[in-house]
């Protein structure tokens, strides 16, 4: 288990917060996209960005799927994968 861990990059199972999808991720959970909508740009599982809100105390905004005109100026300026 550690071997697989090592290779995502993390230490002793912790999250690797610089690391270019998670920060896109608490990009777009500040602009109250949902974990849906995250997990598609990103490639988390809704499950893992569900655990990262739990580690940082943040309730996900459900109502913003990313087809509005302001959601989709949003992910063009984060430059996301």
């Amino acid at each position: 288990m550690l071997k697989t861990q090592a290779k995502k990059g993390l230490v002793n199972g912790r999250i690797a917060w610089n690391k270019k999808e998670n920060l896109s991720y608490a990009s777009m959970i500040a602009y109250g996209f949902s974990a849906k909508f995250i997990s598609k740009k990103t490639g988390l599982t809704t499950g893992q960005i569900y655990h990262r809100n739990f580690l940082k105390g943040i309730s996900p905004k459900t109502y913003r799927d990313g087809n509005n005109r302001q959601a989709q100026m949003v992910v063009l300026k984060l430059k996301i994968v």
